[in-house]
């Protein structure tokens, strides 16, 4: 499985060497570190990283907020870093709206929660960009995102705010009403069943109406009495 990789922009060397160790010891993957607004644009040329962390005061006078409609552009979470807490600075990279903000020095900690934080609102991102004419969908697993394709899923569980992903013997998990998540599939290759299942039916292999129940490979899913209806008009029969 391919890390994440995040794209540091940071001039201090020794702080750079500091954020790769954490970095590392996280699991992710460091791109080549940049020191100026200029070096990141150049590298995003060729890679897209998974999340960018740009210190505030680069060399000179740049500024890290000068990266940012750069960063936008490419659909590029950020953190931003400053060993500065003048309240302007505070205020000025928040207007921009990072998706964490850091004090330098940190640990180890603390930027495992800004990062996890991040990719989690990515993720969120990716499942609100969805649309019905998509054959797949990225879903988050471990320190990862997976692309999973539609004709893969065989069947989805929802939990209160979370939806479950079952695929080839795999489970993925998505904060996602089961509603929402039935929009942005679309109706083509999935049926609900229940007001908790959402079935893709080319992997039914049996529905018994008599005892109110469908299978999918080796799970027995109920049917809900109102969703039979539905389920009768994607089920062919002879």
């Amino acid at each position: 499985m391919k890390k994440l990789s995040i794209l540091l922009v940071e001039d201090d060397f020794l702080f750079a060497l500091n954020v790769e160790m954490l970095v590392t010891e996280l699991g992710y993957e460091l791109l080549p570190v940049q020191d100026s607004v200029q070096g990141a644009k150049r590298l995003l040329q060729d890679r897209k990283p998974d999340l960018a962390m740009v210190d505030y005061s680069l060399n000179g006078d740049e500024v890290g907020t000068a990266l940012i409609a750069e960063l936008t552009a490419h659909g590029i979470p950020y953190i931003f870093m400053t060993s500065n807490i003048d309240p302007h600075i505070y205020d000025e990279v928040h207007a921009n709206h990072p998706s964490a903000f850091l004090i330098k020095p940190f640990n180890l900690l603390t930027l495992k929660s800004a990062i996890e934080m991040t990719l989690s609102r990515r993720a969120s991102l990716n499942q609100g960009i969805l649309k019905k004419e998509d054959d797949f969908i990225f879903v988050s697993k471990a320190n990862a995102l997976v692309k999973l394709f539609k004709r893969d899923i065989g069947y989805i569980e929802a939990e209160g705010n979370y939806c479950y992903l079952f695929a080839a013997g795999k489970r993925y998990v998505i904060k996602s009403s089961l509603r929402k998540l039935k929009s942005r599939l679309g109706e083509e290759q999935f049926v609900q069943c229940s007001r908790n299942h959402l079935v893709n039916f080319q992997y039914i292999t049996k529905v018994d109406y008599v005892a109110g129940e469908l299978t999918v490979g080796e799970q027995k899913l109920p049917i809900g009495a109102i969703f039979r209806a539905e389920l009768e008009k994607k089920i062919p029969r002879l």
